[in-house]
């Protein structure tokens, strides 16, 4: 694989603004048939971002990504132009000891297709975290269509040594 890039950052009091860019050459990305050739097309990634950290143990972030295929709509289940959004926001309480928290990924291509995860994580001790999480999937068509009959709400146990 072949491909240059550029990123950038820059805090200005309490936003991070984040940009990247790259461009992959020859990305093979499907194949048409079970015996044809692997399709390569050149593809153009960008993204841009804010964080915004205003005090009080608050996170907000939100950042979108679209990618450009050429020659993309030929191919099966690519799309010409693609986008997809992010948003997360996040807050520390009880000393940092139990964070919660909501992050979600639009399908900007695919109207209403998102998936949400909301969560809370419990530091118990240094050694136990406990967690509780809620998985929400909506999408008719898309990357996420194959996930929408999945919502979850989920537990997870950690113990590290």
């Amino acid at each position: 694989m072949t491909m240059v890039g550029a990123d950038l950052s820059a805090s200005v009091g309490q936003f991070v603004i984040r940009a990247e860019v790259a461009e992959y050459f020859n990305q093979q990305l499907s194949f048409v048939g079970y015996r044809s050739a692997p399709q390569l097309r050149n593809q153009t990634l960008a993204l841009i971002g804010i964080d915004w950290y205003p005090g009080n143990d608050w996170t907000l972030m939100a950042q979108y990504c679209h990618t450009y295929t050429d020659g993309g709509t030929a191919l099966q289940g690519c799309y010409r132009n693609a986008g997809m959004a992010t948003a997360n926001i996040s807050k520390a309480l009880l000393r940092n000891t139990l964070k919660l928290s909501a992050y979600g990924r639009f399908d900007c291509a695919n109207d209403g297709a998102f998936f949400i995860r909301f969560n809370g994580d419990y530091q118990l001790t240094d050694d136990i975290a406990l967690t509780l999480g809620y998985d929400w999937f909506r999408a008719d068509a898309g990357m996420f269509a194959m996930y929408k009959d999945n919502s979850e709400i989920w537990v997870k146990v950690h113990f590290g040594f």
